[in-house]
């Protein structure tokens, strides 16, 4: 029970970077590359997840 409660939370925190990459690529049509390079940093360190990212870059172009 307590492993399935702790994959939850590692799922929901994947949730949640994944959130904030998607608003980050948006922020980066408004504000310009320096706001956007900011926030992706603090998105890498909350989530393991670098082909999420790699993907949301991609599926951006």
């Amino acid at each position: 029970m307590n492993h399935s409660i702790h994959l939850l939370k590692e799922v929901q925190n994947e949730i949640l970077a994944a959130t904030e990459i998607a608003v980050s690529i948006t922020v980066i049509k408004v504000s310009g590359y320096q706001a956007f390079h900011f926030m992706i940093r603090s998105c890498y360190k909350k989530s393991k997840s670098w082909k999420l990212l790699d993907l949301l870059l991609a599926n951006d172009q």
